[in-house]
């Protein structure tokens, strides 16, 4: 196994992800089996006749056989060179956390995203810098946006996200605090525990068919509610925060679900709703399966072919992060944009 790697994870998930995490002994066999996750993933997206493109961050050449497969599946001019992150951070990497699109047509772009200077617009959108232009923190549908409780950044600094709700209330979004999730880190002799931003680690949104909003949230969810200090997590804290969420979602009209049982693929709740409703999740997570095709209806739900569990486990990334919803103004832009000067 690659020694850099340096293994955390949703304290709710931990048995999940330690049993893949031993899963592979070799990182070659790894990596093999991430690169046919993202393939399978870049097929269900073409099988089903969704238009996508591939960020190109990394050179081609650093992974022939995934740019072979999924130039099999697709083809070549699915692959979009993307210079202008070139020299961004390991936060800013994926799709999902590159930017986020308001419904008052604000993009929020992730500060630490290395574009250097912004436009004030590209087209009829608006760009400003956010750290909730990190996708992965934010879940927004139709009149909703859920965030955490406190954002931490790339250079060990955290803040509340509340001085950051402005943004999304000039967008007509009413917000959903909720408590940040506790993280295992798995250190060998010294384990511990941290507290993530990320929500699409441990729940999702969804719009249903008839229009209702849908919170699914992980049986084993465990809220921090403080950006500093790890409390002692009992059933009844527990409970008092699942209390808290709900009414929140009560008032903003959203349907609030607890997983009825433990998950069975790590990260499966971070699925990708496409703007036209059609959602696509892993293959594997029977419960979650079940109630999308009754909110949505079964040609509505794309299964990506088996269960997506390598990619979550190595790289903490399941498919919420992968895929995105760009303009194709802000593409251009990312596309003809040089990288920043050192």
């Amino acid at each position: 196994m690659d020694p850099s790697v340096f293994p955390w994870w949703p304290a709710g998930q931990q048995e999940l992800y330690e049993k893949n995490w031993n899963r592979l002994s070799t990182f070659p066999r790894v990596l093999g089996r991430k690169m046919a996750e993202y393939a399978s993933l870049s097929s269900t997206l073409h099988e089903f006749g969704v238009d996508f493109s591939i960020l190109r961050i990394c050179e081609r050449r650093l992974y022939p056989r995934l740019v072979k497969l999924i130039d099999e599946i697709a083809s070549p001019d699915r692959w979009l060179p993307v210079p202008a992150l070139e020299k961004s951070g390991s936060h800013a990497l994926y799709p999902r956390d590159l930017a986020v699109v308001l419904p008052n047509e604000t993009i929020l772009v992730n500060t630490a995203a290395n574009l250097g200077p912004l436009p004030d617009k590209i087209g009829k959108y608006r760009l400003k810098r956010s750290p909730l232009g990190e996708g992965g923190r934010i879940h927004i549908r139709k009149h909703v946006a859920v965030v955490p409780t406190f954002m931490s950044f790339h250079s060990g600094e955290g803040c509340e996200t509340y001085p950051y709700h402005k943004d999304l209330q000039e967008a007509g979004l009413t917000v959903i605090q909720v408590p940040n999730n506790l993280m295992y880190v798995n250190r060998g002799d010294d384990p511990g525990y941290i507290w993530d931003d990320h929500l699409d680690r441990s729940m999702g949104l969804l719009e249903a068919k008839d229009g209702s909003l849908h919170l699914f949230i992980d049986y084993r969810y465990v809220p921090v509610v403080s950006g500093k200090k790890i409390v002692r997590v009992t059933p009844a804290f527990r409970e008092k925060h699942f209390k808290q969420i709900r009414e929140q979602c009560e008032k903003a009209g959203v349907i609030m679900h607890i997983m009825p049982r433990p998950l069975r693929v790590p990260l499966s709740l971070g699925f990708m709703q496409l703007e036209d409703g059609r959602t696509i999740v892993t293959g594997g997570e029977g419960q979650l399966s079940e109630l999308l095709n009754k909110l949505l209806g079964r040609k509505r739900v794309y299964h990506v072919g088996g269960p997506f569990r390598m990619i979550p486990t190595y790289n903490r990334a399941g498919i919420h992060c992968l895929l995105n919803e760009f303009p194709v103004e802000f593409l251009e832009y990312l596309q003809n944009t040089p990288p920043p000067p050192d």
